[in-house]
Order: structure tokens, then sequence, then C-alpha cells
């Protein structure tokens, strides 16, 4: 049944569409926050627990402090809808707002409020009727009452497949305003009645014409700050509010049809000296123990790696053994360098001044310093070492640790603070050690990995792209999707990109307990491919891993997981070209059902929801590799050589099976493909990636096919029988420069 509704819909956008000229499909999500009770966006409620399933579903946030007053229309052309999640009023003049929020729902844009609108009825400021004009725009009715006693509230009416997502409705229920359902068009997920009560009646969730509603205290259970769960759905419950079936979304999860790999290495404790066996007695540097049993184990899996300039630099902390280390970890094939910074700064925001400013805080902290009492040690205390930096440096006046992690902001204070040397200058340093052929690729921050805006754009400036923070994990201890962080914030008008997955720091108390906790990263891996991929399957951590043998094998364990899973390998810049890409992508409508995607840097996979009864037309489509369905989704890959895809769709003849074709399309694989050529009878592309693995191809005909590799001027010729009509291509190394790749029907006889 649900095929043929999800079919119905494609006609009618397809019909709908018909005549209409190009346009932009609407992705944005302005998402308004009070700045007074939220003074930071990383911690906002929209950010913290909303965002991850908006980018889901292919949403981009942009936040918008109500505070400083109202977006004019003509910053919200590219706005699909705007959602709100206050505790009080957010503006002194609710009159101008609520005006402004029904202008905007008037003009087409859809409007959300979680909890509270934060506009009551008062006095010389809004009046009932105003009030109700809003609501009624979502299908609602407000009659301004409030039910507080909730011990005898029965349950009418719950969805279950918006309410009851990760925690149930037990015990006593939080308070509700009476809402009721005005208009045809609103759909109720959860309602509710305390007994014997008719007028106690009310809509706790719904969506309606204009958006939708979440009444307070039944979006997530959250008792305190250490707990929360979602009791709705959000993917469900937004895919309908903001109507994003229609919406192709863009796609960072996946690549050449399988879930992305990437993995990357912060150079904290590169100089710890190991505890592990075989290792102690030498004296050997964590850096060492990672390279030898971890990095040259699994050459198949890239990792990029990322020292502290401080630890190598002879004239700081560096040496002979340090910088024999770096050269020999960063000229491995599978090794992509990074910067983690020169001086390892730890608390970012303190940074964030004048370059006067910051050379006065400096003569102020020499002027108190015993400069003999600094020490060069390469074995420190356990915490100091693993941070890197000098045990007895001095912390500055007036400075302490937002969080208490930290005991000074920077783990090298040897300089006056200069954001050129710590992102230009340690470029510079680590490129003098990099064979040729090889460059930085990007910038992994340090400490609270919270960078100001003018740091972002000087990685950017360099051509670099860079990654950190987030923490996400879910697992046993964090239960819940709100614990999984989105694809990154922005700041002003840069984007850092967030790390996948939360380092081995969080599994091990900061480095002082449970050493072995960071294999318990494979809970997180798996509950955010099943039931829904919402995350590449990433692996971070640190050189201190390779100071104690529980995390030594924590971080075996996890690359085990990955080489026994079906995954398609990249370099971590690489991933963090694909997040730049799904915020920088503009989806082109050219009719219902055909979109041309321009602008998507490393974005290769464009995912259409509940399209099982939906295959692509190749006759109308350009750019495009091939086709898998996961999930219920239609993943679609792109070519990477084409700068302006377009994709369509059609019917498909057996929905959720591989559709056929008249012409060989890529299903999945292990490498990068791009640059394919589809002729009479044969195709060609190129494959780029890590490690032995397969790929694997529909093909009309059935038979067997002559596969010619072309590298180097080298070419190598084999005949592969098909299975029907599936062509599985296998290799037993990596194509880390890339490889041309011919295939030739040559009938139906057998292969030899």
């Amino acid at each position: 049944m649900r095929s043929v509704v999800v079919a119905v819909l494609w006609l009618t956008l397809e019909a709908s569409a018909v005549g209409a000229p190009p346009s932009a499909t609407p992705r944005t999500v302005l998402a308004l926050y009070d700045g007074k009770s939220e003074t930071n966006i990383r911690h906002s409620l929209i950010h913290a627990r909303l965002e991850l399933p908006l980018n889901h579903l292919g949403l981009i946030v942009r936040y918008h402090d109500v505070r400083a007053g109202l977006p004019d229309a003509a910053a919200l052309e590219t706005v699909r809808g705007v959602v709100s999640w206050f505790h009080g009023p957010p503006t002194d003049n609710v009159a101008e707002y609520l005006a402004w929020a029904i202008d905007l729902i008037d003009s087409g844009k859809k409007f959300v409020v979680i909890a509270e609108l934060g506009v009551t009825p008062k006095e010389g400021s809004v009046t009932p009727e105003e009030v109700d004009e809003f609501w009624r725009r979502l299908g609602l009715r407000s009659d301004g009452s409030w039910v507080r006693m909730t011990y005898d509230l029965r349950i009418l009416q719950q969805d279950p497949d918006v309410i009851g997502f990760e925690r149930a409705l037990l015990g006593v229920l939080p308070g509700y305003p009476i809402m009721r359902p005005e208009g045809g068009e609103t759909r109720a997920f959860l309602t509710v009645r305390r007994e014997g009560g008719l007028d106690t009646e009310s809509v706790l969730v719904a969506t309606g014409p204009g958006g939708g509603y979440i009444a307070p205290g039944y979006a997530t259970y959250a008792p305190d700050e250490n707990t929360r769960q979602w009791h709705l759905n959000p993917f469900e419950f937004f895919r309908h509010a903001f109507e994003t079936d229609d919406l192709p979304k863009p796609d960072t999860t996946t690549i050449s049809g399988r879930r992305i790999f990437y993995s990357h290495i912060d150079g904290d404790g590169w100089r710890n000296v190991s505890l592990v066996p075989g290792y102690r007695k030498q004296e050997a540097l964590s850096a060492e123990v990672i390279l030898e049993e971890i990095l040259r184990p699994f050459p198949g899996l890239p990792v990029s790696v990322a020292p502290v300039v401080g630890d190598l630099d002879p004239e700081w902390s560096g040496d002979a053994v340090t910088l024999r280390l770096a050269r020999q970890i960063l000229a491995l094939a599978h090794v992509e360098a990074g910067s983690h910074t020169y001086s390892h700064p730890l608390d970012w925001g303190y940074f964030d001044v004048s370059v006067e400013e910051n050379e006065r805080r400096h003569r102020r902290l020499l002027e108190r310093a015993d400069r003999s009492d600094w020490k060069r040690s390469p074995w420190l205390g356990p915490v100091q070492q693993w941070l890197g930096g000098d045990g007895d440096d001095p912390v500055p006046d007036g400075w302490s640790s937002e969080d208490g992690t930290y005991d000074r902001p920077r783990s090298y204070q040897h300089e006056a603070f200069d954001l050129d040397k710590e992102i230009q200058g340690s470029v510079a340093f680590l490129e003098e050690l990099l064979p040729p052929g090889k460059r930085v690729e990007l910038v992994q921050w340090s400490g609270n990995t919270t960078p100001f805006e003018s740091a972002l754009a000087a990685v950017r400036t360099l051509g670099l792209r860079n990654i950190n923070g987030g923490d996400s994990r879910m697992d046993v201890e964090f239960p819940s999707y709100a614990w999984v962080a989105p694809l990154g914030v922005h700041v002003g008008d840069e984007l850092q990109v967030y790390a996948s997955n939360s380092n081995e720091n969080t599994y091990t108390e900061l480095w002082t307990d449970r050493f072995f906790g960071f294999q318990h990263l494979r809970a997180t891996i798996q509950n955010t491919e099943h039931p829904i991929r919402v995350k590449p399957f990433n692996i971070y951590y640190h050189m201190y891993s390779g100071e104690r043998l529980a995390s030594l094998n924590a971080v075996t364990a996890n690359l085990e997981l990955a080489q026994q899973s079906e995954l398609a390998p990249i370099t971590t810049s690489r991933y963090a070209a694909v997040v730049d890409g799904f915020f920088e992508a503009d989806i082109v409508r050219l009719s219902g059902t055909r979109w041309e995607i321009r602008d998507r840097d490393g974005i290769e996979t464009i995912r259409f929801d509940h399209a099982t009864a939906r295959a692509v037309d190749w006759a109308r489509s350009s750019g495009v590799l091939g086709q898998r369905y996961h999930q219920g989704s239609l993943y679609v890959s792109l070519d990477g050589c084409d700068p302006a895809p377009i994709v369509a769709l059609t019917d498909s003849a057996s929905p959720g099976s591989t559709p056929r074709a008249s012409v060989p399309y890529f299903i999945h694989g292990r490498w990068r493909v791009s640059c394919l050529e589809r002729h009479r009878d044969r195709f060609s592309f190129e494959i780029a990636g890590f490690g032995a693995g397969n790929m694997t191809w529909f093909v009309p005909s059935p038979g067997v096919y002559e596969v010619s590799e072309t590298r180097g001027g080298r070419q190598e010729t084999r005949r592969v029988l098909s299975d029907g009509n599936r062509l599985q291509i296998t290799r037993d190394r990596a194509a880390i420069d890339p490889i041309f790749i011919n295939v030739r029907s040559i009938g139906e006889e057998s292969a030899p």
C-alpha cells in the first residue's frame, strides 16, 4: 500500500511541475533561538538534539537570535521552514514577532513550534484573537487554558511511527496546554484527555497546513543534563512537518553505494613513553607503537595523522626521534597528512582577541614565570603527557577552563599565540617532512575544538579542510540520537566540520580510567547504521592510545571490525569535502522527478527516501554512475567527472530489487568510481581507493566480460563471467593512484 501511495505522490509532483521554470529546492530551516537564555549555539537545544535529524532529511539549519531582531522576507527566500524551541518569551516585542511569524507562514514557509510559542495574550501586547490567527495556520485552536494535574491522564490516540520512539510515555506526564484540531488538514500524532474531562482533551503532537506543533515536555525526556531520549521520532515528524519526501538528499554517509569509512589520529601523546609489553623496556614512544601495531598492519584502511608541531620542532619539545617517526608515518601510502596545530590550543576562545592582546597576555605570563622551572621531558605526568605540553608551564592570570577539563589555555606556551603560526606555520613545518607528491590536506582542531571564525577562515584560505568536535556517541551510556552530533556548526560565515564519532577520550574518563573503553565504539558504529544510516564508520583517536596495551587492543578491535564490514574507505579530508558539499549543493528541480545537482563539492551520493518503487531513468539522466536500495531508500551514485549531474527517476518494475536497465550501471564497491563512459558493447571508468576488494555492476546482458586494467602504461586483461545481470570485479590490491578499467562484452560462452 505504501508503494502505491508513494507512486501517486511522485506522479502528482511530476504533473504539478510541468511548465514551471527550474528553481533551487529550498533546504534551509531557520532555527530561532533566544540569545538571552541560550548564549552558545553549540549548546542550544536545536543544535544539540534536533539538527542531526534535520541534516538526515537533507535540511540545512541556519540559526537566528530573535533578540537581535527579525530577518526580513528577502533573507528568507531559500528557507523551507522555521523551527523554534523556546521556554518563555523570546523577545520583548511579542506583537512584532507574532505578526512576522504569521506573514512567514502566509508566504508558504512551514513553521514548527516545539514547547512554547513564547507569545501569551496580554493587555497591551497581543490579543487572544491574534494568537489564534497563528495557531489556525498550523491547523490548531487554543482556548488559552492549561492542564497541570495529569495523574489520571489518558492517551486517546498515539501514532506508533512517531510517538514512543526511544522512550515510551510512562508515569506522570507533563502538564499541557489545551490545543484542538482546527480544519480537516490537521494530522494528530498524540491526543490525550484527563478521565471524565472532555474539556481537557488536547492534541499534543500534530502537523498541519502551516507546519507542526509539539507540546512542552513531549519531544524529549530530559530530567537532567546527563539524560536525554526522544519521545518523538524526529525523523518521521519533521519528514511530515517540512514535507521532505520530495526532496533529494545530499547524502554524507555513503559513497559508491557503501557506507563511508574514514579514520583520523590527533597527535596528542606523540612523545608518551609506551607501557605496552615489547616496547616498554626500550622506552619507545607511543607514536612508534601506533606506527608498528596499527598503521603498518592495516594498509587498506586510510587514516589521517595530524601531529602537534610543538612535539616535533627541536626548538620546542621535538628531537631526532619525534621527527623520524613523523617522516616514517607520513610517508605511508595510506596515511594522509594533517595538522593538529603548532602549540595545541586547548581553550580556543581565550585566544579570540587581537594580536596585541595575545602578546600582552604572554608578556604578563613571562613576568610571573620562573623560566628555570620549565621542563621539556618526554616523560610527564599522565594528564600533562597526553596534552603534549610542558607540565610546569605557568597558567595565565584570571584563566580557568569552563568545564574543568584543562589546567591551561595551551599545551605549549613558549611564545605568544600567533594564529598564522598555528595554521600556516604548522602546515609549512609538516610539509617539509613529507615525501614528494604529498601535502597537508586538513587541520584537525585541538583542545575544546571550538575554533573561532578567523581560525576557520585561515584554514579555508590555505585550501585545506577542517574537522573535529561533535563527540557523537550512541550506546548504553548515551542511548539516544540526541547524543549524536550534526554534520558541523557555522561560526560566522565559516563551517566547522564535526568528526562523526567521539574519540577515546570520552570512553576513558579523559584518559584516566577504563583504558579499554574505546572498544565500545562498536555500539555507536552499529546504532548509527541500524535502523537508520545517519553517520559514516569513523575511528577517531589519539597517539596516546599507543601508551597502554588495553587502549591499543581497543583500536585494533575497531579496525578489525572495519575490515570485516562492507565499506568504502576514503580519506578524512574527502569526508570533510562531502560535508562541505552538503551545505553548498544546489538542487534544481527541472521537472517533477528530474533534478540537476550543482556546486556539490565532495557530495557523490543523492538519496531518495521511501523510494523503493522508484529507479533511475537513464534516458533522462546524465552524470549518474549507479543506484542501490538500502533501508527503503534509493541511493544514487554521482560521477565526479560531471560538475552538474542530472538525476531523473521513473517507476520501478520490481520495487526494492535491483532494477533492470538497458545500460550498465554501478551498484556498489570499495573504491570510488568516476569518468564513466558507456558504449554499445562496452563501458569504461576510473577507480581510486584503498585496499583489496570488489565492485558490483549491473550489466544488461549476462555472459562473459573482458576486464582490462590500465595503469602506468601497463595493461592487464582477464575474463569474468557475470552472475546473471550482476558482474563482480575483484582486485587483490589497492588503487591509491587512479586506474583505468575497460569492460567489454564478449558473448555468452563460459569464462576460461
